[in-house]
C-alpha cells in the first residue's frame, strides 16, 4: 500500500512537469510539411524517400558526398564507393525502390552494397519459403553478383530493436546473413546524423529548415522532444530517492497492462 501512495505522489510531480512541457507546445510553430503531405508513419513514400534523397550524392541538396559519408561513419559502415559509378535507390530520377529494397546503395565498379530496411509500426514481409531480408540479400547476390562479403544490411526502426528471426534465417540458405544485419535506430543514429547534416547546411536555408521540420518529427515520433530543462526536471523527480526509482520502474514493467 506505501508503494502505491508513493507511486501517487510521483505521477503528480511528473504531472507539474507534463503541463508545463503541453504550454510551452501551444507556444511552439506547429507548422510541418512532412505531417501536412504524408501520415507521419509513412515508411515508403516520406520517410525512406526523404533520407534516400539526403543521402544520394547526386540529390539536390548540393552537398555532395557529405551527407552520405557522415552517414556512413555514423553507422560505422564499410562500404566503398565511387562517386561516378555510384547509385542510391531510390533517387531524384528514378524514385521507385530497387528490387523492393526501401533504401539501398550499389556500386557494380567496386562490387559493393548496402541495403537499409526502414520499419515504422510495420512487421516484417516475409513468404512462406524465404525471409524478407533473405529475399533482399539473394537478390544482390544472386542478380546483381555482388559477393556476400561486400554486402551490408542495416534495419532501420524507431527505437532500434532487431528483425525477426524467420526475416533473416527462413530458408536457411545465408546462415551467415544473421550475423550482419545491423540495428541502428531514428532515436540515436538518424537524429545525430540529421544534427551533423544541419550543422553542414548553413548556407543552404532552405535545406537546413526542412532538415530541422524533419528533425522535429523524428523527435515527436521517438519520444525526444523533451527540451534539456524538461529532461533535467524528470530525471530530477525520478531520481529523488529510491522509492521513486522503485515506483519508476514498476509503472514501466506494468505498463502493457495499462
Amino acid at each position: 500500500m506505501e508503494q502505491i501512495k508513493n507511486i501517487k505522489y510521483l505521477l503528480r510531480d511528473i504531472n507539474i512537469v507534463r503541463k508545463k512541457i503541453e504550454e510551452r507546445a501551444k507556444d511552439e510553430e506547429n507548422f510541418n510539411i512532412f505531417t501536412i503531405l504524408k501520415k507521419k508513419s509513412d515508411e515508403v513514400y516520406l520517410h525512406s524517400r526523404f533520407l534516400s534523397a539526403l543521402l544520394d550524392p547526386s540529390g539536390p541538396h548540393k552537398l555532395g558526398t557529405f551527407i552520405l559519408n557522415s552517414f556512413l561513419h555514423i553507422v560505422g559502415s564499410k562500404f566503398k564507393y565511387n562517386e561516378n559509378t555510384l547509385k542510391v535507390y531510390p533517387n531524384n530520377k528514378k524514385r521507385s525502390e530497387y528490387k523492393k529494397i526501401d533504401i539501398c546503395f550499389i556500386d557494380r565498379a567496386t562490387r559493393q552494397a548496402v541495403i537499409i530496411e526502414n520499419k515504422i509500426g510495420h512487421i516484417d514481409t516475409n513468404h512462406e519459403d524465404k525471409g524478407q531480408l533473405e529475399n533482399y540479400y539473394e537478390k544482390l547476390i544472386e542478380e546483381d553478383k555482388i559477393p556476400k562479403d561486400r554486402i551490408e544490411v542495416y534495419y532501420l526502426t524507431l527505437d532500434g530493436h532487431e528483425p525477426s528471426e524467420d526475416s533473416v534465417n527462413l530458408s536457411g540458405k545465408f546462415p551467415e546473413q544473421k550475423k550482419k544485419v545491423k540495428c541502428i535506430s531514428y532515436s540515436v543514429d538518424i537524429l545525430y546524423w540529421l544534427r551533423e547534416v544541419a550543422k553542414e547546411s548553413y548556407d543552404w536555408p532552405a535545406l537546413r529548415e526542412t532538415i530541422i521540420q524533419y528533425t522535429k518529427l523524428i523527435k515527436e515520433m521517438t519520444g525526444n522532444n523533451l527540451n534539456e530543462i524538461e529532461i533535467k526536471e524528470i530525471k530530477k523527480i525520478i531520481g529523488l530517492d529510491e522509492d521513486n526509482l522503485l515506483g519508476t520502474k514498476l509503472l514501466i514493467d506494468n505498463f502493457i497492462h495499462v
